[in-house]
């Protein structure tokens, strides 16, 4: 059989199964749900890889064709909100997220593909927060701070530390290169 990209169908399955079994990242593939006006009002799920079991502590066999409502009661209306926004607007959708129900930090990657079908991907990033969360704590107690410059997009962030330690808000000094070579200016005079 071929599919409609000109390729053997068993050559995308291969694919599909190496890709989901393969990548460092958990990976679930959901079907939209929708009500009466068609706006989506569930996602069930239909795949996930052994990572995403990993993070989730969800087995497949206990989730496979059960919906996130099912599955996770107090918090799937959050999820259902999330998974809303990437439908209605057909783009990818990546967020860091705090999730009770895994007591874990979690980046998530959601993107709408097949009619009605959406891809997620976890990352957990636990381990990241409590180090930024420790990092801050001691920026604190020693009085100070630090910036980040992505060379690539050329954005500056700097941490609360540095404006406290120059006295300036963020308001009428935003974290600017020019104003980063001042402050350096002024710490070294």
């Amino acid at each position: 059989m071929i599919s409609n990209t000109g390729c053997p169908t068993n050559k995308i399955n291969y694919d599909y199964d190496t890709l989901m079994h393969t990548i460092p990242a958990g990976f679930a593939v959901f079907q939209l749900i929708s009500n009466n006006d068609e706006s989506p009002d569930d996602y069930r799920f239909l795949s996930i890889n052994s990572v995403f079991e990993k993070i989730t502590q969800l087995k497949s066999a206990d989730i496979t064709n059960r919906t996130l409502m099912e599955i996770l009661p107090d918090t799937g209306k959050y999820w259902t909100g999330m998974f809303y926004h990437v439908s209605d607007n057909s783009e990818l959708v990546v967020f860091e997220h705090y999730s009770a129900d895994f007591d874990k930090f979690l980046q998530v990657s959601v993107s709408f593909s097949f009619p009605s079908q959406l891809f997620c991907s976890l990352i957990d990033i636990t381990g990241r927060k409590k180090t930024e969360a420790k990092l801050l704590e001691v920026q604190i107690i020693a009085n100070i701070g630090r910036g980040e410059l992505d060379l690539v997009s050329g954005c500056l962030e700097w941490s609360e530390g540095i404006f406290d330690l120059f006295e300036i808000s963020r308001k009428d000094f935003p974290p600017l290169v020019s104003h980063s070579l001042c402050l350096f200016i002024l710490m070294t005079a």
